[in-house]
């Protein structure tokens, strides 16, 4: 049962890759440079045991590309360009020895063929073009030029080097139209991808992030060490009165309203979610400073006013809020329970107010056994 689950993470992780495109790509490189370095080398022992020296040392030559390749896809972004330029020259420079030598029997041209599909998966269709347009000029060089033909050590026959390159044009326009048409779908199921995530993470009324946002976002801070995290639930005053009044549509106005006030003034220093109905969460970024943050919405809500036809409408907010918790022990439950509780002595307080406390963890059952214990 243990080795299911964790081979079902694995293959969670290993989706997840592939649907990242720049992720998706380096795997694809490093997977073709690795399978390429063991064929070449695998295939530079037989033509040495064949006594085919040329092509010997060229597999062999390209055995040692391909690591060289594979070094550079891992180091960062630029090095991995660069390892494609020389991919690309590596496989043209290979090819162009296959097609030279007609080992065995003319046979080895026809993995030209395969350059096509082959560039335009690997580096997608602009890079991919240039390869093979670049393969294509050496086509036309050797099969359909004097000196080419010269050089050649095989004879091809007029109709082969006639018709070989009119179907490696074939190939290409093959493989340019399934590449556009699977880039066009991955970018369409991307943007779909996203925008479902979007949706499951965020309440549709005022944009905030929703509870399920807040699953996403506890783990991305509370995972970090060495930093004091803050969290902060509010809700609006007499927020019924307010929809039984006037409708709604204007309790709706007031909370898309509550959630600029609140995100103009912390701006990138905490998450802000709806947590439901016209209760908000706060996960503050820093403790030191979300009480000071707390109390600037505060006075700012106070001040603020709506007007249904006419009438000025004012809010309050009352707020909890729990800081100073070492994130490497905290207990995130115990944290939002100990914000409710602060909450909750802001309403009977008489509302309009903030209450804050330090975080004090709870002892869980098993933690007070051994306490006990001891």
């Amino acid at each position: 049962m243990v080795g299911y689950i964790m081979l079902r993470e694995r293959n969670t992780k290993l989706k997840q890759l592939l649907l990242n495109e720049n992720k998706s790509l380096t795997v694809l490189h490093c997977s073709v440079y690795a399978l390429l370095g063991v064929v070449s080398l695998i295939m530079a022992i037989l033509n040495f045991i064949t006594k085919k020296n040329l092509i010997c040392w060229t597999t062999l030559a390209f055995t040692f590309g391909c690591a060289i390749n594979l070094g550079l896809e891992l180091i960062n972004s630029k090095t991995k360009v660069i390892g494609w330029i020389l991919f690309i020259l590596e496989v043209i420079g290979l090819f162009t020895s296959f097609l030279i030598s007609g080992n065995p029997d003319g046979f080895s041209a026809l993995w030209i063929l395969m350059i096509p599909s082959f560039g335009l998966l690997m580096f997608k269709r602009k890079m991919g073009s240039v390869f093979s347009l670049l393969m294509f000029l050496v086509l036309i060089a050797f099969l359909w030029t004097p000196l080419g033909d010269i050089t050649l050590q095989y004879d091809y026959g007029n109709t082969f080097k006639m018709r070989f390159p009119i179907l490696y044009i074939a190939f290409f326009a093959l493989a340019f139209f399934f590449e556009t048409v699977r880039s066009t779908i991955s970018h369409e199921m991307q943007e779909a991808r996203d925008r479902f995530f979007y949706l499951y993470s965020h309440d549709a009324l005022t944009g905030t992030f929703n509870r399920y946002g807040f699953k996403e976002k506890q783990t991305d801070l509370f995972n970090e060490r060495n930093h004091k995290r803050a969290l902060a639930i509010l809700d609006l005053d007499y927020f019924k009165d307010i929809n039984d009044t006037y409708g709604h549509q204007k309790g709706d106005m007031v909370l898309q309203g509550l959630v600029d006030i609140i995100q103009s003034t912390i701006e990138d220093k905490a998450y802000l979610f709806r947590w439901g109905g016209d209760e908000f969460t706060l996960l503050f970024f820093d403790a030191d400073t979300s009480k000071e943050l707390c109390e600037s919405f505060l006075n700012k809500v106070r001040e603020a006013s709506f007007d249904f036809s006419g009438n000025q409408v004012k809010i309050t907010i009352s707020i909890g809020l729990v800081y100073g918790a070492d994130d490497v022990s905290i207990d995130v439950d115990d944290l939002i329970r100990q914000a409710d509780n602060n909450l909750y002595q802001a309403k009977q307080s008489g509302r309009n107010c903030l209450i804050d406390s330090a975080y004090v963890k709870t002892l869980k059952k098993e933690e007070v056994r051994v306490i006990k214990n001891v």
